[in-house]
């Protein structure tokens, strides 16, 4: 079953108003800190044995809401292909607590940070694909603004809490509430450049 599947399920049993594309299926973790929407073309139950590789605690804490998106509503406006962003942005690696000013680029599907402007070699680098990423941030880092984004590895084992993985993934601040939807629209359209919002017609799940 797909995100949009599980929509049109609910819409139809709930007798809810809402349309398809108003509606979307929120992945919530880390104790509500962490949240997503789930593109309408992912397998809903992929997403839920994902967590069985994670700490108890997030596993148990992490839960599936269908509500309406008001992050595509913010977004939308400011998609356009082809999307690439750069700038200067506060980072936290995995295994920091705090921040570091380092210089970051979102181009070709491939998020790339840097140590100067100077450096052409990055000292890391994501393919949008191969990473899954939320709005906020673990709350035992020390955010220097309430606009971030945290992102994990898909394949990556998250056992919050222990040595190697003390919080939840990598944390990048913004500076304001702008830049945050700016870079999440690039993102989208790097990893979704057919669209976020289904174009198909809904189906009967209950026929």
């Amino acid at each position: 079953m797909t995100a949009f599947d599980l929509i049109v399920y609910a819409i139809q049993q709930l007798r809810m108003r809402d349309r398809v594309e108003q509606l979307a299926v929120h992945e919530v973790v880390c104790n509500g800190e962490l949240e997503r929407p789930l593109h309408h073309s992912e397998i809903v139950l992929a997403v839920t044995l994902r967590w069985a590789s994670w700490s108890d605690t997030d596993a148990r804490d992490s839960y599936l809401l269908i509500k309406r998106c008001n992050l595509y509503a913010r977004v939308l406006p400011l998609m356009r292909q082809p999307l690439s962003t750069f700038g200067e942005l506060r980072f936290a690696d995995i295994k920091s607590k705090s921040f570091k000013k380092y210089l970051f680029e979102f181009k070709n599907a491939c998020l790339a940070y840097y140590k100067d402007a100077k450096i052409s070699q990055p000292l890391g680098s994501w393919n949008i694909e191969d990473i899954t990423w939320y709005i906020g941030c673990d709350c035992r880092r020390q955010p220097s603004t309430e606009w971030s984004i945290t992102y994990i590895e898909q394949k990556a084992v998250v056992k919050r809490g222990t040595k190697e993985t003390p919080y939840f993934g990598r944390t990048l601040c913004f500076p304001n509430e702008e830049d945050l939807y700016r870079w999440i629209a690039a993102m989208l359209v790097g990893q979704y450049p057919n669209g976020i919002l289904p174009t198909m017609e809904p189906f009967d799940l209950l026929s």
